[in-house]
């Protein structure tokens, strides 16, 4: 009976002077955002229940000298419930809003109107100061989270950020809780653009989050994917569950140990492949370690794709540019891993059948402030009775003995030929003269005819020059790489390309399909030398009116040099139809050549090439040139 008049006077002290508690409460609200030079407005509050407060019409806004400018939050309702009864931990017992809008907006002076929000004065905060930052986030949310409210409705909600470089919204049309049952709708929006739209929905534990399981799917039941538009085209997947495992907070950062299970995920983007690449089903067991330096993916990550599992690791450096990538994918039966290769990545390859086993390592690692000390490293281990069985649509084999070549140029087939006696321009590799070859080497590959196909150091160089160039600017193909990219695969630079090049090399290389003896044949049979000229033969006769046994070394160092840029030959010759000294690469390939072997026959007159003058004539016409008639020399040698 006691305890019921105890909570009878309660009740009715808390009724009695509620109103003057929250008018007392209100004040403090503005004292304290003045105090940050903010101001907090509405036009009504009041108690909407026994416990719950609700705000009509509220605005927050920082304070400047000429008033109101962006306006940080408005909500045309917004009720907050108090869980006053645990006075020892105060909390939320529900929050809900309607029409709630967040705008925040930074200029080019690096200021925002959120920037009085930073600020702190607690004695607490500035003893974390030292601590890194990410790390003192983390605790704070995992310090207020258990505050979080049991009962969660949003309605119509907009999160804003606008600066000089980004603009863009996130809308969440619903979000809901009710105890650690979980659902929202989510989508965003960059300069107008959808770039993702999805739901979420599951278990969230609002202690310390072990334990939680969210779901991602489709926005509605009008879609049937989740998809995103940054920072690719498209990307996304059908279906994805993950969950927390493990969480820790320390003075190194967070660690995170997440599990996620996603279905027919996928991904679009030209830069990578030109159709789109997925797989029917991927699972992970996420190892991650946050600070305010960097990201790592710890080297424990567990990924399976279809069948095949293997672990992963990486790091992104936030504050310097500092790149890390590995991939271990311990030994196991081949097949498994090429039924695993994801569609549209290593499209051109077909169903492959293989025998044996197989165990992959690879390693990168970059420092943006000397990438030319970035590592590389990838290697395949084949065990002894490694085997292809069946080589899909490659069917390499034919290379053996004549075949059709076909030359498509921006995706149109634009040459056809075939690529043995039956063709006028086909030469054997001894009707080739041996300094074309030996400077096409130089040139191109110095080591074709020891390497398996290709140069470990050549890929380092390209990647650190790329790196520093921030574009595709050096190649690390070798010619095995550049045979099969002409032979099996299309011109178009692509990630997808470059995969399955280097895959299908490894193939033929370690297979002994075609011995390197063929591979140059083929090559100098069909490599473009010009606007519409292919192999050896053909550029021979139309540059120098000569069998290509009989080239002199200037000529063939000439003919090396136009190879990566075969349709901007003209554009090498002065105009007597020479080669002009602004196009170095000749004499500088066989000064090269010289000094690495001076028993070579090189004098300086190999130095100067010039053209058959109907050649010059005609490569003048194509870009629209009348060539001068009496200023043709016609000693090339």
């Amino acid at each position: 009976m006691f305890s019921g008049i105890s909570l009878v006077l309660i009740a009715g002290t808390w009724m009695l002077f509620r109103n003057q508690l929250l008018a007392w409460g209100l004040e403090r609200i503005q004292e304290k955002a003045e105090h940050r030079n903010m101001r907090v407005e509405w036009k009504s509050a009041s108690f909407c229940s026994w416990q719950e407060v609700q705000f009509e019409n509220l605005t927050c806004y920082p304070l400047v000298d000429r008033g109101k400018v962006d306006t940080l939050l408005t909500a045309r309702r917004l009720s907050l419930g108090l869980r006053w009864w645990t006075f020892w931990n105060l909390g939320l017992s529900s929050f809900e809003t309607q029409d709630l809008h967040i705008n925040l907006v930074q200029d080019s002076n690096g200021r925002s109107n959120y920037q009085a929000l930073l600020a702190s004065n607690s004695q607490q905060e500035s003893s974390e100061s030292a601590q890194d930052p990410v790390s003192a986030i983390a605790e704070t949310a995992l310090r207020y989270l258990g505050k979080a409210p049991n009962h969660l409705r949003m309605m119509n909600s907009r999160l804003e950020w606008h600066s000089t470089q980004q603009n863009w919204v996130v809308m969440i049309p619903k979000a809901l809780m009710d105890g650690e049952n979980f659902t929202s709708q989510i989508s965003g929006r960059e300069k107008g653009s959808l770039w993702g739209s999805f739901s979420i929905s599951g278990q969230l534990n609002k202690r310390h989050l072990m334990g939680s399981q969210l779901r991602v799917s489709p926005y509605s039941n009008k879609f049937t994917q989740v998809e995103w538009r940054k920072p690719f085209e498209s990307w996304g997947f059908r279906s994805a569950s993950f969950s927390v495992e493990d969480i820790e907070v320390d003075e190194d950062g967070v660690n995170l140990e997440l599990n996620s299970e996603i279905t027919a995920p996928f991904l679009r983007d030209v830069r990578i492949s030109d159709t789109v690449v997925s797989v029917k089903q991927m699972k992970s067991r996420l190892f991650l370690n946050l600070n305010a330096e960097q990201i790592e993916l710890d080297s424990q990550t567990s990924i399976q794709v279809e069948n095949l599992n293997f672990h992963c690791y990486g790091q992104y450096g936030f504050k310097r540019p500092l790149y890390a990538l590995g991939l271990h994918i311990p030994q196991t039966e081949a097949q498994r891993l090429f039924d695993a290769l994801p569609a549209g990545l290593f499209r051109n390859m077909g169903p492959f059948a293989v025998q044996g086993e197989l165990e992959y390592r690879f390693h990168l690692a970059l420092d943006g402030q000397k990438p030319d000390s970035c590592q590389l490293f990838s290697r395949m281990y084949p065990s002894a009775d490694f085997k292809v069985k069946h080589w899909g649509y490659l069917n390499p084999q034919r290379l053996n003995r004549p075949f059709t070549y076909e030359f498509y140029d921006l995706g149109r087939l634009t040459k056809q030929f075939t690529v043995g006696p039956d063709w006028e321009g086909y030469c054997l590799l001894n009707e080739v003269s041996p300094k074309l070859v030996a400077c096409i080497l130089k040139s191109e590959d110095p080591s074709f005819f020891q390497h398996r196909g290709f140069v470990p150091d050549a890929f380092r160089s390209s990647l650190a020059t790329n790196y520093k160039e921030k574009r595709f600017k050096r190649g690390a193909s070798t010619l095995s790489m550049q045979l099969v990219k002409n032979l099996f695969l299309g011109r178009r630079k692509t990630i997808a390309r470059k995969a399955e090049e280097i895959l299908i090399t490894w193939l033929l290389e370690r297979e002994h399909v075609v011995n390197k003896t063929r591979m140059m044949e083929i090559y100098l049979n069909i490599v473009e030398w010009g606007p519409g000229l292919f192999g050896a033969k053909q550029a021979s006769q139309f540059y120098f009116g000569k069998h290509p046994l009989d080239l002199s070394w200037g000529e063939s160092a000439f003919l090396a040099s136009i190879i990566p840029r075969p349709k901007k030959v003209y554009y090498t010759l002065n105009d007597q139809g020479c080669a002009s000294e602004s196009f170095s690469h000749p004499g500088f390939l066989l000064r090269l050549m010289k000094e690495r072997d001076p028993s070579l026959a090189i004098d300086s007159s190999d130095y100067r090439v010039c053209l058959q003058p109907i050649a010059y004539q005609s490569l003048a016409a194509m870009h629209g040139h009348i060539a001068p008639q009496d200023s043709l020399d016609l000693d090339s040698d």
